[in-house]
């Protein structure tokens, strides 16, 4: 089934599974933009973009450890869904550039590490402030698994020394939370985390929001979703399964409600 084909199957598997949401799909992402990261790398990325022309907010999308196109994930609908609600979203491909598909049977260690990662979303700021009808102010991040443990460390991170502006609100599903400097971020954060992942413990994350909390953050949330799994967000991967060794279970309720919520929390700090 070609990549069109399967949007549109997908787009009525979201309506199925998820009526809250509605998504409106009458034209395709500009394709392959380039966003440079640095002299020897240039990522390729889609670029959805509303009708009009503009400024719009912004937000970055970073995958999970299968790449772009190495499963299907609900992603490219909620990029759709972004677009159709007003935003520029941009869908980043961390891996082609580096000739990698698939890190999830050692996500620590093959590159792209998350680490590197950081990198990417920040070039990715950096492009999508570049363009004409962006509101370079109001650029988001958002990030599933291992996009989101850097979108995680970019929310640490965030700092006009990166070259990039600073992104004004960071969302991550399911993200494995290191604890580093927590001193110093003043943006918006919203984790959406599963109670029996067994891939990234919610509890790091409560920890990391806890700590936050602590020091003084006051737009720094958490919401732990009872009996889900890593995944759950993912519809599409049908029954419950066992992949790179975790167990993964779709979880509709839970999957509506973090999109809700996700898009709630995006209205309100991106939107003027």
């Amino acid at each position: 089934m070609s990549r069109k084909g399967l949007g549109v199957l997908l787009g009525a598997l979201a309506l199925t599974c998820a009526p809250a949401v509605k998504y409106v799909q009458p034209y395709e992402p500009i394709r392959d933009v380039a966003v440079p990261v640095n002299s020897s790398l240039e990522l390729s990325g889609y670029l959805y973009r509303p009708k009009g022309t503009g400024p719009f907010p912004a937000v970055v999308l970073m995958h999970n450890c299968a790449g772009v196109g190495g499963t299907v994930t609900p992603m490219e609908n909620v990029a759709f869904h972004l677009r159709d609600t007003g935003y520029v979203a941009l869908v980043v491909d961390s891996f082609s550039a580096r000739n990698q598909g698939f890190t999830c049977d050692d996500p620590d260690h093959k590159s792209p590490t998350w680490r590197e990662r950081v990198d990417d979303a920040f070039a990715a700021g950096r492009y999508l402030s570049t363009l004409s009808f962006v509101d370079s102010k109001h650029i988001g991040l958002v990030g599933w698994s291992h996009g989101a443990i850097s979108a995680v460390l970019v929310w640490q991170q965030n700092s006009a020394a990166s070259g990039a502006p600073r992104f004004a609100a960071v969302a991550a599903y399911y993200p494995y939370c290191v604890m580093e400097d927590i001193s110093s971020p003043s943006v918006p954060l919203l984790i959406l985390a599963a109670e029996r992942d067994d891939w990234c413990p919610a509890s790091l994350c409560q920890a990391l929001v806890n700590r936050a909390t602590e020091l003084g953050h006051r737009d720094v949330s958490i919401t732990v979703y009872p009996g889900a799994t890593h995944s759950f967000d993912n519809p599409y991967k049908g029954k419950v399964n066992d992949f790179a060794g975790h167990h993964m279970a779709p979880d509709l309720a839970a999957g509506m409600d973090s999109r809700d919520k996700l898009f709630a929390f995006f209205d309100r700090t991106l939107k003027k």
